[in-house]
């Protein structure tokens, strides 16, 4: 009878212990474990109709990161970033640090534009679930980034060699890796991150519909051998000699002039529908930066946040933000949103000031595009109209930027975002 007893509790324990186990953090940190499989489990628990607020943005959390976890996959399927010895396309190596795929595969333009499409699909599946995600109320999700278990190469197993806290030293410590005595990387994550995740959500999605919109192919076919190991190009010889390579790095001179000359994009079939889109994300990431901005402002806490409020501290040392850097980031939401509106102008580099280009016809009504063109400024004849309709953009806001972040401006929006 005793034995029986000591056995109902025990399994009385276990089962108390399972019901109290945290979702999230199990399903991150549980030997073994994958970004494939937390996303699979924490599916599961948000699926159940008391699933609280923590679980569900854990849940979109995870499919946000297993988004591009997949993408890179794909890469490195691929071999990208590996043609070049040492030079600036060695950042996803930098960045996984895994050493190069060894085996990559053949690669077309159309696999390329499937990676992108892909990466797409997956970040509109992380904004349903971020929407799901009630952005009111005092939850708390505290994660640490260093253990997240990431697998780059996809070989199933989430290594050390590829935590994204090397990626958050490579941006933020200029490519040095967590100091020793800092191994862990906790945030205290809540409804402002949740504001600022969204923003990020909606730029990617964005970026991800422009490069969807035009047609890249003819870059590839030239130049694609820059990028990666085995393209499939009607060019093969390019990739056998290299007679202006006079650094070693392996990349030819006249290649990076054929490159140059080749950002000549076409619009896609359905480029109109796909730049209306990415106008739509970019408005849709202002709102959501001004409300991350106000849930900042509003939180009465201090913990191991993300993106600090000016009276908070940072779980990253050195990147506090102040309140005039606030300020002018909001100032610079109202350009973006009144220039995606239509509602100002963007002033013209080229000509006497009296004509400046209306932002909103770009992405309405948008043609071919030639980067080089646009630099120049022939390509932007068709989206100019007089200085005088409606307001240019103010001209010292990126002046007063610079002023405000020092050296840090380009690293700081994006981490702002």
């Amino acid at each position: 009878m005793g034995i029986h007893a000591g056995l109902i509790g025990l399994c009385a324990l276990g089962m108390a212990t399972c019901v109290s186990a945290d979702p999230v953090t199990d399903a991150f940190y549980r030997e073994g474990a994958t970004l494939s499989s937390a996303t699979r489990q924490l599916g599961e628990a948000a699926a159940a109709p008391d699933a609280d607020a923590r679980t569900r943005f854990g849940y979109a959390l995870a499919t946000f990161f297993r988004s591009g976890e997949r993408a890179t996959q794909r890469l490195y399927e691929y071999g990208a970033g590996q043609p070049i010895r040492g030079g600036g396309l060695m950042f996803m190596r930098g960045l996984m640090q895994m050493g190069a795929n060894p085996e990559p595969k053949p690669v077309s333009a159309d696999d390329v534009r499937s990676i992108v499409a892909d990466w797409l699909d997956d970040l509109r599946e992380a904004d349903v679930l971020f929407d799901a995600v009630p952005e009111d109320g005092d939850w708390k999700l505290r994660l640490d980034m260093a253990e997240i278990p990431v697998d780059f190469n996809n070989d199933g197993v989430a290594s050390p060699r590829e935590e994204p806290a090397r990626a958050f030293a490579i941006v933020f410590r200029d490519g040095v890796n967590l100091p020793e005595a800092q191994q862990t990387f906790v945030l205290g994550l809540d409804a402002t991150d949740l504001h600022w995740l969204r923003a990020y959500n909606d730029v990617l999605m964005a970026c991800a519909e422009m490069l969807l919109a035009y047609d890249n192919r003819e870059l590839f076919h030239r130049c694609g051998h820059l990028f990666f190991t085995n393209p499939v190009t009607p060019y093969g010889f390019l990739m056998e000699n290299r007679p202006f390579d006079p650094i070693g790095m392996e990349i030819d001179i006249s290649d990076i002039l054929a490159f140059a000359g080749s950002l000549d994009f076409p619009l896609a079939d359905d480029g109109v529908a796909r730049m209306a889109r990415a106008r739509e994300h970019l408005l849709r990431a202002i709102a959501h930066s001004r409300a991350m901005w106000d849930s900042a402002r509003a939180e009465t806490d201090d913990d191991r946040e993300w993106l600090p409020a000016p009276d908070q501290s940072p779980a990253i040392e050195g990147v506090e933000i102040t309140e005039l850097q606030v300020l002018l980031w909001l100032d610079l939401l109202d350009e973006a949103e009144a220039l995606l509106e239509g509602r100002k102008l963007l002033r013209f580099w080229r000509g006497d000031g009296s004509q400046a280009i209306d932002v909103r016809m770009f992405f309405e009504q948008p043609r071919d595009f030639h980067v080089l063109y646009w630099v120049q400024g022939s390509a932007a004849a068709p989206y100019l109209v007089p200085v005088g309709d409606r307001p240019v953009t103010r001209d010292n806001l990126w002046s007063d930027m610079e002023e405000t972040f020092g050296d840090d401006l380009f690293r700081s929006i994006f981490y702002i975002n």
